[in-house]
């Protein structure tokens, strides 16, 4: 399968004892292929609630609503193809069951992305520590702590003791003892 599918296949193997469905109603971040081997299984097959889902996303799925799109019930020498993302609930329903499920992970834009980091690496200029402008601009974008409330709303009064505290965790002033210049950036403007 490994040759075929130019990719990893991990296998599990699931033995069943009692009907109740062991992992619930859950989907798969990669195809699999299911060869039933002793036994008998009932598998309830709900579809894919969202595109391409994969285990590191921001947001999980959605649960599916409404009834499943088949009921599928393997026999020992039987096999299920369920893409990646479609839900699925199994259940003993005949012996012990005991079935093999190989994982088909996919190759996808993020793993050419990791890949393409790795071929840069190659180059000494990408080697090569990031340059003042790409680190100010992570400067003036880190999201810092909470912002101070402060006395005063309008203008902070002329006072040698008050200290002024900058809620972005990684910002840099420019200037001199007499004034301070927030570097201008996409996401600020220029202040005295």
């Amino acid at each position: 399968m490994e040759r075929h599918f130019r990719t990893d296949v991990p296998a599990n193997l699931y033995a069943s004892w009692h009907p109740t469905e062991a992992f619930g109603i859950h989907w798969d971040d990669h195809d699999t292929v299911i060869v039933q081997l002793e036994g008998a299984k009932r598998w309830n097959l709900c579809g894919a609630t969202g595109p391409d889902p994969l285990r590191l996303d921001v947001e999980a799925p959605e649960k599916p609503e409404g009834p499943s799109l088949a009921e599928v019930a393997l026999q020992a020498g039987d096999m299920l193809y369920v893409p990646r993302g479609w839900w699925h609930a199994v259940a003993a329903t005949q012996g012990r069951p005991l079935h093999l499920t190989c994982g088909l992970p996919p190759a996808t834009g993020h793993h050419l992305l990791v890949w393409l980091a790795g071929q840069l690496l190659h180059f000494p200029t990408l080697r090569a520590n990031v340059v003042s402008e790409f680190a100010a601009s992570l400067d003036a974008c880190d999201p810092g702590r909470p912002a101070p409330s402060l006395p005063h709303i309008g203008d902070v009064p002329a006072d040698p003791g008050l200290v002024l505290a900058l809620t972005t965790a990684r910002a840099e002033l420019e200037g001199t003892d007499e004034a301070a210049v927030l570097p201008k950036t996409a996401s600020t403007s220029t202040q005295n």
